[in-house]
């Protein structure tokens, strides 16, 4: 039997995270060997609280570690004025406030179990800096916790595979004109992250909304597996209600892409992808319009080499292959 490669998964599960990490769990070729949660769709309290009910309810025994609830610098610089929207939030008719994704995925119950006494970071540390063969990392959150465990050890990047990322845009932001939400919101730790020599592989936001979920997809989520598929379906489908409420979404909108699910599924399936071109990137670190912009040096100097820059950026998806794959990974054998 061929050994299963180890993976770190980094989330800050809302509603495209749970999509994710339970498309990873289903995997056959993978281990994913802890779980570290970090700030971004909601402060870290209630994401480790959303990942630890969808483990229950999946029945997954793997342990999770909470990680940190602010950026590396933010709270130090004070608020960016040039920046007119930050995360929607909307108050409901019953006084609710209402979000993108949930505070708390509300219809699991509420965890039993507890997240691990060690930080988050610690644990990225000690399970890369001690293992026997290279970790590979997904991070589908601001990189908080991950650019932070490559300050306090910058050997570990020797034994990290690569890191797949949910981050970045390659025109249009969506927490800023140009900046998207998990490069926003901690742009110094993703700037580590980029600079550190690892291998990343970067799906933006475009790449992730090409293909659409809507009715018909959930259909076949819960043909493929009623329990997980239904509950896959109804998160999604109250997402899309959120988004027509909070107006990024028209009235008439029946379906929506999943970000961070399009980030994971080219580790799992490689043929998922349709164009990646290594670039030379970094992120925007001052305050203004451009904060946490992904910018993009594309004069090509020769001199960058695949040792010096080995960042690789998704421009485009197969739809339909991203789609079929979720649902063969959950299907009942």
């Amino acid at each position: 039997m061929e050994k299963k490669r180890k993976v770190i998964f980094d989330c800050d599960v809302g509603t495209d995270d749970a999509v994710a990490l339970t498309a990873m769990l289903f995997s056959k070729e993978f281990e994913v060997v802890g779980i570290t949660t970090v700030h971004g769709n909601h402060p870290v309290e209630f994401t480790t609280e959303n990942t630890l009910r969808l483990l229950e309810f999946l029945g997954k025994d793997i342990p999770v570690y909470k990680g940190c609830n602010e950026s590396m610098t933010r709270g130090l610089l004070g608020e960016n004025n040039a920046v007119r929207m930050e995360q929607l939030v909307k108050v409901d008719e019953n006084g609710n406030n209402v979000y993108i994704h949930e505070r708390e995925i509300s219809f699991l119950p509420k965890a039993k179990t507890k997240a691990m006494d060690k930080h988050a970071c610690s644990f990225i540390v000690e399970y890369i800096r001690s293992s026997k063969e290279k970790v590979t990392v997904v991070a589908v959150g601001p990189l908080t916790n991950i650019g932070i465990a490559l300050r306090m050890a910058p050997e570990i990047a020797e034994n990290i595979e690569e890191i797949y990322i949910m981050g970045g845009a390659l025109y249009v932001g969506n927490r800023t004109p140009v900046a998207e939400a998990n490069f926003y919101d901690d742009p110094h730790a993703a700037q580590i992250v980029l600079r550190s020599g690892i291998k990343t592989i970067i799906c933006p936001l475009e790449p992730s909304i090409a293909a659409k979920y809507g009715p018909a997809e959930f259909a076949a989520l819960v043909e493929a597996n009623p329990k997980v598929g239904g509950f896959l379906a109804r998160l999604n489908s109250e997402m899309i209600e959120r988004l027509k409420f909070l107006g990024i979404l028209g009235q008439e909108a029946d379906s929506t892409g999943i970000w961070d699910w399009t980030a994971v599924a080219p580790l799992i399936d490689p043929s998922v992808v349709v164009d990646i071109r290594r670039e030379t990137v970094d992120v925007e670190l001052t305050r203004g319009f451009s904060e946490g912009m992904l910018v993009f040096d594309r004069r090509k100097f020769d001199q960058l080499s695949e040792e010096k820059e080995r960042n690789y950026v998704i421009y485009e998806i197969n739809p339909e292959r991203l789609i079929s794959l979720l649902e063969e990974l959950i299907r009942e054998k």
